[in-house]
């Protein structure tokens, strides 16, 4: 690589060089008879021995396609197929690359694995040895020259982005590709992890948007070709859960419930989580391998508080809003880099209503190997806590947006709750009472219940909040449709006795809330106290 860019300097000289000898119209007659001649030892043989297989189960790729095969029929074609790992990023460019329209407009079709060129001397190496030519100092030229007299052809380079995204190797690799790019009818194809396509090409465009997953629909089909079996709905809807539509994670899940059943597939994730997916010894067949790639990437070791932010997105299924991560002050250094490299890498992504999020496979990983410290979730349940005592006082009111707010981060309160019950936080009697509320608001709202009232009581044993007892027993009963209260009289005597304990008006309030609930339900209230009190005694 060393005199790479002397040689880049030199490449349209290259261009009059080999053609010197030749009119316009003779260079056309030997292109042409190169290309009639490949043809006559059939087309379709000489392209399929230079490409893996076209993928056998393809579903909800059909808008990326026709695109991708638009793109590739301009001339010239420079494309980038970007997203995260496992994806299906390789299944749509070979997809692609097997269209008969491709196929007729391209000779010959190569396609070179990347996966190991972590250098640039490594990405022409690959190159150089899956055309068959001979190593040497000059491998670039080597390159250059068999493709400008070759026919049309399409190169397809799998997985790039291990040469690319080391800042040492940037500049060379794009020299590599700006060098390929000069040559008029050879299309450049390109597969790489992350958002972000190199430098110094001129991609055509409209460019494609980075690779989303699935649709349900596109899932379930998916997941019925593979496990080609009568299934149930609801099961197949709680595994296809466990991907969220990530095509790696889908066909992984999908082998294993055809192997073992839904219910042994449901068990072992308890247990292992996105482990149960990384049996395999490559990325394509090793989810855990597929994310461990992305997490030690040169941009994600470059930025310190990358990981740091996963970590902490990693606990909010709902994602948060870009205005919330600004306005809530975590300890993570240099926030906008954070983001920006997580979103570059394809490891966040920004949902249509604008949120950040994570998806499941790699949140499961994240908190099994890598999850928050608390210093970073104490802001987020702090800020969380706000947001619900504000619904609490106020919610007699029409106050501006916040019921949405909270709507919009049903997931996030139930785990950022659940994750903040520890005696050894500062805040857990505000979580408790963040949990309590948040039932309520569920409530309300026609949720039923939050289904996180009982994690309370073994910290309300040990806890002397009146306060606190008496809005979790009212809670409880008010709840009690959804559950068995198995002595209703002794909860409300303990939960009255709370109120008076408390000795306030928002104690007093409680306590006749209490009172409506009973009297609704006709129950008789229990002495000394009746249904007509108004007043504590």
């Amino acid at each position: 690589m060393a005199d790479m860019r002397e040689q880049a300097e030199k490449r349209h000289e290259e261009l009059v060089q080999l053609f010197s000898a030749q009119s316009e119209s003779a260079q056309s007659d030997t292109v042409s008879l190169i290309n009639k001649r490949l043809f006559d030892l059939g087309n379709s043989t000489t392209s399929l021995l230079l490409l893996p297989a076209t993928p056998k189960i393809f579903y909800g790729r059909d808008g990326e396609l026709h695109k991708l095969i638009h793109l590739l029929l301009q001339d010239p074609a420079r494309v980038a197929i970007l997203g995260p790992g496992g994806i299906g990023k390789t299944s749509l460019a070979l997809a692609a690359l097997h269209h008969p329209d491709v196929s007729a407009r391209y000779i010959n079709r190569h396609f070179v694995s990347c996966e190991s060129a972590a250098s640039p001397d490594e990405l022409v190496s690959s190159i150089v040895s899956h055309l068959g030519l001979e190593p040497s100092r000059n491998a670039p030229k080597h390159i250059f020259r068999h493709f400008l007299s070759g026919p049309p052809s399409v190169l397809l380079l799998d997985n790039l982005e291990t040469a690319w995204e080391p800042l040492a190797s940037q500049s060379q690799v794009e020299e590599v590709l700006s060098l390929l790019t000069d040559i008029p009818h050879l299309t450049l194809l390109v597969t790489m992890r992350g958002a972000e396509r190199p430098g110094r090409v001129r991609w055509t465009r409209p460019f494609l948007a980075p690779l989303e997953p699935l649709t349900d629909v596109a899932a379930e089909q998916t997941f019925t070709d593979i496990t080609g079996g009568l299934h149930d709905d609801r099961d197949v809807r709680e595994l296809l859960g466990l991907t969220d539509n990530v095509p790696l994670a889908l066909q992984l899940v999908a082998n294993i419930a055809a192997f073992e059943g839904y219910d042994t597939v449901l068990s072992r994730w308890q247990r292992e989580k996105t482990s149960l997916f990384s049996e395999g010894r490559d990325k394509r067949s090793n989810l855990d391998l597929s994310i461990g790639l992305s997490l030690s990437s040169p941009r994600m070791l470059d930025s310190p508080g990358a990981l740091q932010l996963l970590s902490l997105l990693s606990l909010l299924p709902d994602g948060i809003s870009e205005t919330d991560l600004l306005q809530i002050k975590f300890p993570i250094a240099e926030m906008g880099r954070s983001k920006t490299t997580l979103m570059r890498t394809s490891l966040v992504s920004l949902s249509h209503d604008k949120r950040l999020r994570v998806l499941v496979p790699i949140r499961e990983y994240i908190q099994h190997h890598s999850p928050p410290p608390a210093a970073i979730c104490r802001p987020l349940r702090r800020f969380l806590h706000g947001l619900i005592m504000v619904w609490k006082d106020y919610q007699h009111l029409s106050t501006a947006g916040i019921t949405p707010r909270i709507a919009a981060n049903m997931g996030n309160f139930r785990t950022v709750l659940a994750h903040g019950l520890d005696w050894n936080e500062p805040d857990l009697t505000e979580t408790l009472y963040s949990i309590v509320t948040f039932d309520s608001f569920c409530r309300i709202s026609g949720k039923r219940s939050s289904g996180m009232l009982d994690l309370v009581p073994p910290y309300l044993e040990h806890l002397s909040d009146h306060r606190l007892h008496s809005a979790y027993l009212t809670e409880f009963i008010v709840t009690g449709q959804y559950h068995t209260i198995p002595d209703p009289a002794a909860v409300e005597r303990i939960a009255v006795e709370h109120c008076r304990l408390a000795g306030n008006v928002s104690g007093e309030d409680l306590f006749l809330r209490l009172v409506h609930t009973i009297a609704n339900r006709g129950m008789a209230f229990p002495r000394p106290w009746s249904v007509t009190k108004q007043r504590w005694p």
